[in-house]
């Protein structure tokens, strides 16, 4: 069934990014009977954090009681994490059935939509079909031109995370117009939820919220932990929420039982051959200086390696998320992906002398490269090292974790400290 769908889909979404797009959106979701309009949404945008923060607003909505969608991008380990209910994957037949009887309707339509419009289209297609009370919404790139942007009900909520540079190819190359294009998914009447940000930053956002007459509230937020952050960023647009809607706000209870969420490759503990692997998908400076901070935090180690790679489209700021990597330790084994999918157009790592050689421009005592991700995370673990950090991409991780995780070892826990 996936590959009749991969077969049907465009791969316009990683070639072109604006109005077009947005407007291809549009017709597939009033093909499908606009189900964004009969959603009430939280709609996450920014650079770092978002995927994390969508899971804690979907976990805390849950424990409040509340049946709750959850759509993010891009997936880790299976396609049914973009539209998950109640933060489960619906079982596979499930699965099959209801995405069968999407792409019917898709098809008698005459839309071709990218792999994200499909998936997008299809998770708030699901959730109106099975009257979800809530629905959390991850922008994919961006957010005025985003997929996920046909959602505009007044009542619906946003939430900003931190911005900077990302996908400049296609946002822009400064974080004015890269702020610009982030807060695009503010609507009239939208009530809208951030941490302060560099002047730029706040500086579109309020002119966005003043242009369309939304609320904006500039939350401050002194933890220095980003899971921290991120929960309790989504606390606040939670409890504004929970307020409106039902006059009541979250109990410690409910805040407790909504932080324990398990996210997928975000700063993910498990033990492998009995060792302690962290995995996290941060693949940009911002987010991999943010990762390594929380990493001497909660996961603090005196012997470290590294397995790292990072995405050719990264090659922009490899300096920089090198420098970044180079606090975690002083060894990287260095490795590649390639990732043949229809969405992202066969997207593979940097190659090997450049990865290499930035990595010894940064300063690692010890650098090796191992082209096969397994080989590369085997030949760490085989290392005196007690604990393995991988990080560089998510493309990286989804060549690992599916061989990773059904091989641990009789002592392993996998767990999230907050």
């Amino acid at each position: 069934m996936e590959g009749e769908i991969d077969q049907f889909l465009t791969n316009t979404d990683v070639v072109c990014h604006g109005e077009d797009m947005l407007a291809r959106m549009q017709s597939l979701a009033d093909a499908t009977g606009n189900p964004e309009k009969r959603l009430k949404i939280v709609h996450v945008a920014g650079t770092s954090g978002k995927t994390s923060t969508c899971y804690f607003v979907a976990s805390l909505l849950q424990a409040a009681g509340y049946t709750t969608g959850l759509t993010v991008s891009p997936h880790v380990d299976s396609v049914r994490e973009r539209a998950t209910v109640n933060l489960r994957p619906l079982a596979e037949g499930e699965w099959e059935s209801q995405v069968h009887e999407f792409f019917d309707v898709v098809k008698k339509s005459g839309v071709r939509p990218s792999y994200f419009e499909f998936y997008m289209g299809f998770a708030y297609w699901l959730f109106a079909k099975l009257g979800l009370d809530y629905a959390v919404v991850e922008t994919g790139i961006g957010g005025t031109w985003d997929g996920s942007n046909v959602a505009r009900r007044g009542d619906k909520v946003c939430i900003v995370t931190d911005i900077g540079y990302d996908h400049t190819e296609i946002l822009g190359d400064d974080l004015a117009t890269i702020a610009r294009e982030k807060v695009g998914i503010i609507h009239r009447g939208n009530e809208v939820y951030m941490y302060p940000q560099s002047s730029e930053i706040l500086s579109a956002a309020k002119e966005r919220a003043a242009r369309v007459r939304a609320k904006l509230h500039v939350q401050p937020d002194e933890a220095r932990n980003f899971m921290v952050r991120n929960l309790n960023l989504a606390r606040r647009a939670v409890d504004f929420v929970l307020q409106r809607d039902h006059g009541r706000t979250l109990t410690p209870d409910e805040v407790k039982q909504g932080r324990t969420v398990r996210i997928p490759a975000r700063a993910e503990e498990i033990v492998y051959k009995c060792k302690q692997i962290i995995m996290d998908g941060s693949h940009n400076p911002q987010k991999l200086r943010a990762f390594v901070e929380y990493l001497d935090q909660r996961y603090p180690s005196g012997s470290r390696a590294l397995v790292a790679t990072l995405g050719s489209n990264k090659s922009a700021t490899l300096d920089d998320s090198m420098a970044a990597l180079r606090l975690i330790c002083d060894r990287i084994v260095l490795t590649s992906f390639q990732d043949d999918s229809i969405e992202t157009y066969r997207r593979t790592s940097i190659d090997q002398e450049t990865l290499v050689a930035a990595a010894r421009r940064a300063g690692f005592g010890s650098t090796e490269y191992v082209h096969d991700p397994m080989e590369a995370l085997a030949q760490a673990v085989g290392g005196p090292a007690e604990q393995i950090v991988v990080t560089g991409s998510f493309f990286l991780l989804n060549h690992l974790r599916p061989d990773i995780l059904p091989r641990r070892c009789d002592m392993m826990e996998t767990r999230r400290r907050k």
